[in-house]
């Protein structure tokens, strides 16, 4: 049959071992050896049954249950560290174990935080691994543990267990062994000496004594009893004599039946009784302890009594008075202590003793203080002020109430001390309460509002500054001043992250920094805990162990104590914020936590000025090239109806160019009344169906000029089914709108005059096709090789920049011009394709077809299926674009009116010296026919434009169409369009009216130093009847010269040149030749720079983003003037 401890596996001797080990220490107990025999050899069991890398060890509980004491099995030295152990849930181990009755394993004490005050212990008595295990008594209270400790980190299994809880159950069994005899051997020494003390305690008894038998009725009822002994003073207490041999009713007949009851109940049950009770027939009262002795059938009762008539009214009053006394003692919420004074032969106090407290000393105190101890020896360090106060009282008898701090308790205390008695009397009575909550929260305050003080003092100062260095140099001045420390220094890392420079600092000039350190120098701890995060505070470089190989270094700057506040951001250390000083110093919590938060302002505040820097000049990047293109760009945040216009944008509206946020309303209202319904309705279809933005429009300005623009936007973002946000960009196309409008003007013109101006119409729509084709194509390379470089320049330096960013704030900024580039880019790309597709010029006529027939698909929905003969081809650029656009208006024409979703072009050669597109669709059709052709209806505005055009230039359109049953259109041309006339008479007239004979053609030079911007001015000027532009400088000093040769009517003068100012060159120019007009041009309207220019002798000046008719008309009015 199996026996308890089978499963036990067979270490070191196995089960026989165990069981032999555990017989020897019982059997060690039972002989009444001392408690350390017995135990040490179930130790020694124990390491046999786990090995030679275990020991082992009992502790034994004091008798409050407060502390543990070594009781056998380790060395003395770890004993004498150990030995006092507290106990308790708070503590750990055996003390641990003790307090819960539950084992505590600890299978490696050096990575168990519980352990980390200890571990210095653990590593000088080698051991890595322990085991708590309680022991308990049979009633199950807690005496003590057994403590298994194992050289290496060891986990405790079953079969561990099971031998622990052997091992302890046997400690127990010896343990109640050895106490039982102990109580044994104490009770037998008592009764010797109670047996010798009793007789001569008996004759001296001050109170009564006797010992009586007990008789009973027939009944047997209790119903007499005889005194068999009596001391001395029983007859003073009773007034009875020669009782021995009587019974009370033979001396007192009429005593009183309680008496016999209660003896007899003492008698029969052997219970003890303590009682006050009166006897009437005595006329006295008792106070009385009786009890049984000898065997029970001999009924005898031992009877100690005092007779308490005296005593008991006295104890009547004392009681009332002590019950108050004692209710208030134990109820209040004060600490209460009576202290007895001890003077030396000199009257000076030299220690006090705890006469009495109340229960509410300990829970203020934190220390158990039994009556009778000396204060000494519950504070041995307490404070020389604590002596001084209570001296003062008890010498005094002057009540006196302090508020103080005690060291040992580490509280605060508000005491009032008062003598008890008169004068001489050593007695204090001390009530006191704990006043630390308000007096660290009163330090905590005064700390808060300092460091709050202090930090927006620091916010005030750096928050007018820009520069990075600046606000860094500010923040270490303050921080330095105001913890009054030797050097305050913001020190930021080389690109290796190991080599490390200040960037700004304070310094007294007592220590002596280098200016360049490697953080590697410091060790690897210290460079770990920096890039870690973890801020580095030295107390005294002297005394601390980690740097003991650089001391002679520390030594060497005048370095003793110093703090190091590294910031990391996404995993890169960037700065450590140094404090240093010069003596040793024991930095605060408070100091190290402004130290912090000083760092994390400072970096934040100097990201900040480097990125609204960086932004500052990336946006102006973007608004020079926005502004090269005349275009602006714009976004809107639907559900918030925020417009946001860039200052590009609000110049082409007539307003001040500065950005602005506004509801789109307020973009509407500067648009023509005629064009402002449909372009709301084209915005609010965009938001509602997702698709693109592509409007052309009027704006007024507040002036009253009425200027294009063409808007193109996309939507992005949704919520439900409908977009978020939308972005996109404006250009100016008022000269392109204007030279269609003139178009428009001709051909009604040419109808009445058709017969002799037929070949001057057909030259000017040639020229016309090809203007518009160079426009579009100038455009196009504008958009381009200008526009789109400068934004992809400042995409790339922007995104740069953002990868740079180190704070979140200057990241999302970044982002957020990053989309506006972004958009900005894509709308540039996408109006420079729609003006001139590269297709077109590249690939041909067909690959350009080819081309708008996919894009159709994705721009207007309609599904295009084109086809060719393969022999097409036009050379002539123009007449591509001709084509082209005349395919585009037709294909726009299928959307819109015909409401067809599917469409066919065919391109085809009718004759050698034709070339014809077809645009086929099976939509609504229309009932029109050719000579019904005109600009009254909406679907046959584009058919009318591209008839007249085609028709001009030697070709023809014919129309095939029915109502439901669909259109197909022919647009057939010469291959060649014709050569342009030669030079006219001057009574011919051109486009603009007679030529201008030479001399009163108004000769201009224009200045500025941006190419584009240049160009611009001269094509604007050139297409002007009656102007010239004779040349042009990029600089002043060319200016200068150009002036002097060529003898200009007019100088347009850019205000900002590069090296000589506009301003300068203006007054040479004026000095040279004051006959000579000069007009100055600037980005801004500065009035300072205005009035510069006029004082050095211009005589208009103008914004560069105003409207050219102003400007030309006031080049026109200057020369007529002259």
């Amino acid at each position: 049959m199996p026996t308890p401890g089978d499963h036990l596996r067979p270490l070191n001797g196995g089960l026989t071992a165990l069981l032999r080990g555990q017989r020897e220490a019982l059997e060690t107990a039972m002989n009444g050896q001392p408690l350390p025999a017995s135990l040490g050899i179930l130790v020694r069991t124990t390491v046999e049954q786990l090995g030679p890398e275990t020991r082992a060890a009992f502790y034994l509980a004091n008798e409050d249950g407060t502390a543990l004491h070594h009781a056998v099995g380790m060395p003395d030295d770890y004993a004498a560290v150990v030995d006092g152990f507290r106990i308790g849930p708070e503590s750990l181990a055996c003390g641990l174990a003790t307090a819960t009755g539950e084992p505590v394993l600890t299978t490696d004490v050096m990575t168990d935080p519980r352990w980390e005050p200890w571990r210095e212990v653990a590593q000088r008595f080698d051991y890595r691994g322990c085991w708590s295990f309680p022991i308990r008594t049979t009633t199950g209270n807690v005496v003590g543990t057994l403590a298994i400790y194992s050289r290496q980190p060891r986990e405790a299994t079953e079969q561990d267990r099971e031998l622990a809880s052997l091992i302890t159950h046997t400690a127990s069994v010896i343990l109640s062994r050895h106490k039982e005899a102990e109580a044994r051997r104490q009770a037998e020494h008592a009764l010797r000496q109670s047996e010798e003390k009793y007789r001569s305690l008996f004759d001296s008894l001050d109170e009564g004594f006797c010992l009586i038998e007990v008789l009973l009725d027939a009944a047997g009822r209790a119903s007499d009893y005889r005194f068999l002994e009596t001391n001395p003073a029983f007859a003073r207490h009773t007034g009875l004599k020669d009782a021995v041999g009587r019974t009370i009713r033979e001396l007192v007949p009429d005593h009183d039946a309680h008496w016999f009851e209660i003896y007899g109940e003492i008698a029969r049950t052997g219970e003890p009784r303590r009682f006050e009770m009166p006897a009437e027939a005595l006329g006295r009262f008792y106070d009385v302890y009786a009890f049984r002795v000898g065997p029970p059938h001999e009924r005898r009762v031992a009877v100690l009594f005092n007779d308490i008539n005296d005593r008991r009214r006295a104890d009547i009053a004392l009681r009332e008075s002590e019950e108050k006394y004692r209710l208030l003692f134990e109820s209040i919420n004060e600490g209460f202590a009576i202290l007895e004074t001890i003077r030396d032969d000199r009257g000076r106090l030299v220690d006090l003793v705890y006469r009495e407290v109340n229960p509410v000393f300990a829970r203020l105190t934190g220390f158990q203080v039994q009556p009778g101890q000396r204060v000494l020896e519950v504070l041995p360090d307490i404070e020389d002020h604590w002596l001084a106060y209570y001296d003062r009282v008890s010498s005094t008898g002057v009540p006196e109430v302090v508020e103080d701090y005690n060291r040992d308790s580490d509280r605060w205390y508000r005491t009032n001390a008062n003598r008890v008695g008169g004068a001489g009397s050593p007695l204090i009575s001390v009530v006191f309460e704990d006043i630390s909550v308000r007096k660290r929260a009163e330090a905590v305050l005064r700390g808060t509002q300092e460091r709050q003080a202090f930090l927006l003092r620091l916010s005030d100062a750096i928050r007018p500054l820009n520069d990075a260095v600046e606000m860094q140099r500010e923040a270490m001045r303050l921080l330095a001043e105001h913890l009054k420390v030797a050097v305050a220094s913001y020190f930021e890392l080389d690109s290796d992250e190991d080599g490390f420079v200040q960037a700004a600092g304070y310094e007294d000039g007592s220590i002596r920094l280098p200016d360049r350190m490697r953080m590697s120098d410091y060790g690897a701890d210290i460079v770990a805990n920096y890039r870690a995060g973890r801020t580095i505070v030295v107390v005294d470089t002297e005394a601390d162990p980690r740097f003991e190989s650089q001391r002679e270094a520390y030594r060497t700057i005048g370095v003793r104590a110093w703090v190091g506040v590294p910031l990391v951001k996404e995993g890169r250390l960037l700065v450590v914020l140094g404090v240093l000083e010069r003596t040793p110093r024991d930095w605060s919590g408070a100091e190290v936590q402004l130290f912090e938060e000083v760092a994390e302002r400072t970096w934040a505040a100097a990201e900040r000025a480097r990125t609204e820097t960086a932004l500052r000049e990336s946006e102006s990047r973007l608004r020079l090239a926005l502004a090269a293109a005349r275009m602006g760009i714009w976004s809107w945040e639907v559900s918030g109806d925020d417009h946001v216009r860039d200052a590009n944008l609000n110049r082409l509206l007539g307003l001040e160019p500065v950005q602005t946020t506004r509801p789109l309303s307020e973009f509407l209202s500067h648009i023509h009344p005629e064009d402002r319904t449909r372009v709301a309705d084209a915005f609010q279809n965009s938001v509602r169906q997702g698709g693109s933005l592509d409007v052309e429009f009027r704006v007024v300005w507040p002036d009253g000029t009425v200027r294009w623009l063409r808007d193109q936007g996309d939507v992005f973002g949704t919520a439900g089914e409908q977009a978020t946000h939308m972005a996109g960009a404006c250009v100016d196309v008022t000269e392109r709108r204007e030279a269609v409008d003139r178009l428009r003007e001709l051909n009604t013109t040419l109808e009445s005059r058709v017969e002799e101006r037929t070949e001057s119409l057909r030259a000017l729509a040639v020229e016309l096709a090809r203007t518009e084709h160079r426009e579009r194509r100038r455009l196009s390379h504008v958009l381009h090789d200008h526009v789109q470089q400068l934004l992809v320049a400042a995409n790339l330096h922007v995104g740069l920049a953002a990868m740079d960013a180190r704070s979140p704030d200057a990241k999302q900024s970044f982002d957020r011009a990053l989309a506006v580039i972004q958009e900005a880019i894509q709308a540039s790309r996408s109006l420079a394709v729609e003006l001139i597709p590269p297709l077109l010029d590249d690939g041909g006529l067909a690959a350009g077809l080819e081309w708008l027939a996919k894009r159709s698909r994705d721009n207007l929905g309609l599904k295009v299926q084109f086809t060719s003969d393969g022999t097409t081809d036009v050379e002539d650029a123009d007449l591509r674009a001709l084509l082209f656009q005349a395919t585009q208006e037709l294909l726009l024409n299928v959307v819109k009116h015909a409401k067809a979703t599917e469409a066919s072009i065919r391109l085809t050669r009718p004759a050698a010296d034709q070339v014809r597109i077809e645009v086929a669709d099976r939509g609504a059709g229309f009932r029109s026919r050719p000579t019904e052709i005109h600009r009254g209806s909406p679907e046959s505005f584009g058919l009318f434009s591209i008839r007249e055009r085609v028709r001009h230039l030697g070709g023809g359109v014919e129309i095939e169409t029915a109502p439901e049953r669909g259109s197909r259109i022919r647009v057939t041309v010469p291959v060649k369009l014709p050569e342009p006339p030669p030079p006219v008479t001057p009574a011919a007239r051109g486009p603009h009216g007679p030529e201008t004979p030479e001399e009163n053609v108004i000769r201009i030079l224009v200045v500025d130093d941006h190419k584009i911007l240049r160009e611009g001015l001269i094509f604007v000027l050139n297409r002007e009847p009656g102007f010239k532009v004779i040349g042009e400088a990029a600089d002043g000093p060319r200016a200068i010269e150009l002036a002097g040769e060529l003898a200009p009517d007019v100088v347009l003068m850019d205000v900002s040149l590069p090296g000589m100012t506009g301003v300068a060159a203006t007054q040479r120019v004026m000095a040279a030749s004051p006959e000579v007009r000069v007009i100055g041009l600037s980005a801004h309207d500065d009035p300072s720079v205005r009035q510069a220019m006029r004082e050095a002798g211009a005589v208009e000046y103008f914004t560069k983003g105003g409207p050219s008719a102003q400007l030309i008309a006031s080049i026109r009015s200057v020369v007529s003037q002259s």
